[in-house]
């Protein structure tokens, strides 16, 4: 009892049939064992048998009872408490729900929130998905250059992605740009496309469609692109498109888990600044949270955007273009 040992009392009914050689018949021997189990159903919670077999489910439910209610060092070979010693043989349903376990018990010690088991229940489920598929962005990085022509902007996107462990019958890249008017779609193009150094930009097939004309952005270009299938893929994609620049909004948002994430912006042609590249980022979590995995550097006409560690699917950026205003000229100064 001083070691916090768990102590389980089984004591024999009064009901039980119990052979005469098993009854003490020596009246101190009587007076001790009378004393030892008054002693015992006085100290401890008691369960009470009639036969061995109600005996073996007691003692079986009992002890099930205590290695789910009062994890300690003992009840699994092992020096540690409530761990496997071996992984290995463990199922995967029963190692997620160790995992689980533990989770939630982080939770409890911090302030118990309800809402907390369900973010992290939906949360682990998409992290092991994803695991699962095993494709992964080991490198990204994308110039894009904003190009000031009159009243329009040339936007030009060159991405090269390198992707490990790619699996087959995984559509890793693809591309389906929406635009506002079919001007600007029909204005899409791309200049260079390659996997692996090789080159296949004639082999991409485009159409533009209008899927609901009441959408901000209804018309899509959908591009059938030729995929091949290696351990590891190394893509680069060139494409350009005009756009009005009070209408310029670009957005990309990641499919696969992500290493190493750079995007670079630079504007072109902005003569006495009139125009100033607005970027953000976001994520599957809270967006304060993220600020501290990642960061965005701006100088003069130049931004660059990057994820530091590792960025989930779901993460990506934002940039727009917003005109400053013009100081306003006082009346009779220099024109």
């Amino acid at each position: 009892r001083e070691k916090r040992i768990p102590i389980l009392a089984f004591v024999v009914g009064s009901d039980a049939a119990i052979a005469n050689k098993d009854i003490e018949d020596v009246p101190k021997k009587m007076r001790l064992l009378n004393s030892f189990t008054k002693r015992v159903k006085d100290n401890n919670p008691c369960d009470f048998w009639n036969n061995t077999d109600q005996l073996c489910t007691m003692v079986n439910q009992a002890l099930q009872k205590q290695f789910d209610t009062n994890e300690r060092i003992g009840w699994v070979k092992s020096d540690t408490k409530g761990m496997f010693t071996n992984f290995e043989k463990v199922n995967e349903e029963t190692l997620i729900q160790l995992k689980k376990k533990i989770e939630y018990e982080i939770i409890k010690r911090n302030q118990n929130i309800r809402l907390a088991y369900d973010f992290l229940d939906s949360i682990d489920e998409k992290m092991i998905h994803n695991i699962k598929k095993q494709t992964y962005i080991d490198n990204f990085n994308r110039e894009i250059v904003l190009e000031i022509q009159g009243v329009n902007l040339k936007v030009s996107i060159t991405t090269r992605i390198e992707y490990v462990n790619v699996k087959p019958d995984i559509c890793y890249y693809s591309v389906n740009p929406r635009f506002e008017s079919m001007d600007q779609a029909k204005s899409y193009k791309h200049e260079e496309f390659s996997i692996n150094r090789k080159d296949y930009t004639a082999k991409i097939v485009s159409n533009i469609e209008c899927t609901n004309d009441k959408r901000q952005f209804p018309y899509i270009v959908k591009n059938k692109i030729p995929l091949i299938y290696e351990d590891n893929i190394l893509i680069v994609h060139k494409t350009s498109h005009v756009v009005p620049i009070n209408e310029f909004f670009h957005v990309y948002q990641l499919v696969f888990p992500c290493r190493s994430f750079l995007t670079t912006i630079l504007l072109k042609n902005n003569r006495e600044n009139r125009y100033r590249l607005r970027t953000g980022t976001f994520s599957s979590f809270n967006v304060h949270t993220y600020e501290k995995y990642t960061s965005e550097y701006r100088k003069d006409d130049v931004n660059t955007i990057t994820i530091g560690k590792w960025s989930l699917p779901g993460s990506g950026y934002t940039i727009t273009i917003q005109e400053m205003k013009q100081p306003v000229r006082e009346s009779g100064s220099d024109q």
